[in-house]
């Protein structure tokens, strides 16, 4: 079941499971990725939430699927994961 997106990517929940993952791509030239956050409240407490946050822009970007901010610094939500001490950077 669609749960929303990820820039122009669907993300996806399995409802037999609770599976969360986002398809990368472009599935109708069968060139994508399903890339999995784990289940319902891993990707909450890791991905939305948490600090693997970045890692999702920073995968967009490296397949060349993004030139947005998503995960970075001029990101308006990885700001507000900042303020509240969420996030990391290596």
């Amino acid at each position: 079941m669609c749960i929303g997106k990820i820039e122009r990517y669907p993300l996806f929940i399995n409802k037999a499971d609770g599976q969360v993952a986002c398809l990368l791509g472009d599935p109708l030239d069968q060139n994508y990725v399903l890339e999995s956050y784990g289940d319902f409240l891993n990707f909450l407490e890791n991905y939305l939430l948490g600090e693997q946050y970045s890692e999702i822009g920073l995968k967009l970007v490296e397949s060349g699927g993004s030139i947005g901010t998503i995960g970075s610094k001029d990101d308006e939500w990885y700001k507000v994961l900042e303020a509240i001490g969420y996030t990391r950077r290596a």
